[in-house]
């Protein structure tokens, strides 16, 4: 998975398209006021899916796996008839009981098996910024950290990720390229 170049560039956005489903936002919950500033990021109180933003009435338990590697996250895709994983900030998400998004002909399936951090910072989710473990800019970090209540009130929470152990200094900082990629809006609507 290392090789960025590797990886196919198919979105979120292509697989709806895929599935003959036309792409369209959803209101913010009715407890927020304000309207959504609408700036091209991700945000939780947007999501593509109806009815996603609704908490369940609780959350399944599910086996806990400890601390696990990038390679056994990677296992837990949307081909994995058993069990779905991903993982943000390094704590993973079993995602499993959300066939229709995270599974094989799901809107988010790209997602499975993959540390999703910097797609969701970025507002980007194309397939090369899965796994992806660099130094984030402090608006990706707020914008991915607006997404773990979202995870942590629809997911049971399964393990963490041993790569966010790491000294995340050492991390390499996106190049120039990428930082203007990931800089740009977001076309989702």
């Amino acid at each position: 998975m290392g090789n960025s170049e590797s990886k196919s560039q198919t979105t979120v956005a292509d697989n709806i398209k895929k599935q003959g489903k036309k792409s369209e936002t959803v209101d913010a919950p009715k407890q927020q006021t304000q309207p959504v500033p609408r700036s091209g990021a991700f945000n939780p109180g947007l999501i593509i899916s109806k009815g996603v933003a609704s908490k369940p009435s609780s959350l399944p338990v599910v086996e806990q796996l400890g601390n696990i590697s990038l390679e056994e996250l990677n296992k837990y895709n949307c081909d994995n008839e058993d069990r779905r994983m991903l993982s943000l900030f390094g704590t993973v998400f079993d995602v499993t009981s959300a066939v229709t998004k995270y599974g094989k002909e799901g809107a988010y399936r790209d997602f499975a098996g993959h540390d999703i951090t910097l797609c969701l910072g970025s507002g980007k989710l194309e397939t090369k910024w899965l796994d992806r473990f660099v130094l984030m800019s402090d608006k990706h970090i707020e914008a991915s950290q607006g997404w773990v209540e979202f995870y942590e009130t629809q997911y049971p929470k399964a393990g963490t990720l041993n790569k966010w152990d790491e000294d995340q200094s050492k991390w390499p900082k996106p190049t120039e390229q990428e930082m203007e990629e990931l800089n740009a809006d977001c076309l989702i609507m």
